[in-house]
């Protein structure tokens, strides 16, 4: 999240297939996205809370957004609205880290 907000260059690749230096200015509107994985899902209030805490201990402000598929919904399309209902009512308690 850090390097992504702040200028670098790096070696890429020109449209026309040359290979070059490409130069960013860095984006300030980072964030951490919380997919779920080979551990399953991680997105309840728990993992959001250590994400977060993470974060802080790290000098990072930028939040967190949350992907209800991929590992979160267990690859089931079907279990998304019960992500998406969780992440509801972390908002609805007040959480301010989530921020999609």
């Amino acid at each position: 999240i850090r390097s992504a907000s702040n200028p670098h260059s790096f070696l890429g690749v020109t449209e026309q297939g040359l290979a070059a230096i490409v130069s960013t200015t860095g984006n300030e509107a980072t964030h951490i996205i919380l997919r779920g994985g080979s551990d399953g899902p991680n997105f309840s209030s728990e993992h959001v809370n250590s994400c977060q805490a993470l974060l802080e201990k790290n000098g990072v402000t930028n939040g967190i957004m949350i992907d209800c598929s991929h590992g979160n919904s267990n690859k089931d399309h079907k279990n998304q609205p019960k992500v998406a209902a969780d992440i509801a009512e972390q908002l609805k308690a007040g959480s301010k880290s989530i921020v999609g």
